[in-house]
């Protein structure tokens, strides 16, 4: 992903884990992987609604908002 583009997502983001962003909107919660700009959407429960993640990248994404979450708030 351009250092602008990662950048842009960075400043957007309320939570930074281990290069991936993560963002509320709404009841929803939306997590960047800031390397390949992939994305996921995560209801609440961390039950995932939409990606084009792979895989691995949705189960980091979610481990990490799971044991982060209560910094967002």
């Amino acid at each position: 992903m351009p250092d602008a583009k990662a950048r842009e997502i960075a400043d957007d983001a309320e939570l930074i884990v281990n290069g991936y962003a993560f963002k509320r909107i709404g009841d929803r919660v939306r997590a960047i992987n800031m390397r390949t700009g992939k994305a996921a959407v995560f209801a609440s429960g961390n039950e995932m609604i939409e990606t084009s993640m792979d895989d691995v990248d949705v189960s980091l994404a979610r481990k990490y908002l799971h044991e982060n979450a209560r910094f967002m708030e």
